[in-house]
């Protein structure tokens, strides 16, 4: 067993029995190695500790992001609409910035928020039978007047019958349009993004 001194080292003792009857008492001096245990024990728990709360953070930003910036586009739908009357030209144009601002707002956010859950730990994957074809040019196609306007030739070069592959849709087309908008960031005026894509 170890047992405690009041100078607060810690000793090992140890029993052993010799063939004559009489006991050997061993005594050790673990205090370091004790210690050592004990700051192990200490941040082992204080990680734990630390990625619960990341888990929490998560779940919680979750709420406190999304609910208001959906109230946001809810509401600038509902203008763009005309329920609460008709705008003018230049409302209307508002009306569309804040659309547009809402949306890149929401990729963003929900792209911090899927970093936390990779690095809590949280991820969970939804998986599902999707036609990459289709999944593609859905990436795609919002963004042929952006090349247009950069004067840069955008071609998805993807059979139409390539097949459908198991995937979480969201997150690829997360990945996908962070590609793509690397792509359009590096590429000169005047050059070609060609995206394509194969099942191996």
């Amino acid at each position: 067993g170890e047992l405690q001194r009041n100078d607060r080292t810690i000793v090992s003792v140890s029993l052993a029995p010799l063939p004559d009857g009489a006991i050997v008492v061993t005594f050790a001096d673990v205090t370091d190695r004790s210690r050592i245990e004990s700051a192990l024990r200490e941040r082992a728990q204080a990680l734990e500790a630390a990625d619960q709360l990341k888990s929490d953070f998560v779940h919680q930003a979750s709420f406190l992001f999304r609910d208001p910036l959906n109230a946001v586009r809810g509401f600038a739908d509902m203008l763009a609409s005309g329920i609460a009357g008709p705008l003018s030209e230049k409302q209307a144009a508002y009306v569309q910035d804040i659309l547009a601002a809402s949306e890149k707002l929401a990729v963003v956010t929900s792209d911090i928020l899927d970093l936390a859950m990779i690095d809590s730990g949280t991820m969970r994957l939804e998986l599902s039978r999707v036609d990459l074809h289709e999944l593609l040019e859905r990436v795609a196609e919002p963004l042929r007047k952006h090349a247009e306007s950069l004067d840069i030739r955008f071609a998805v070069d993807v059979p139409a019958d390539i097949g459908s592959v198991v995937l979480d849709q969201r997150r690829i087309s997360q990945i996908v349009f962070n590609l793509l908008s690397n792509a359009f960031r590096f590429t000169p005026r005047g050059g070609t993004i060609t995206l394509g894509a194969q099942i191996v």
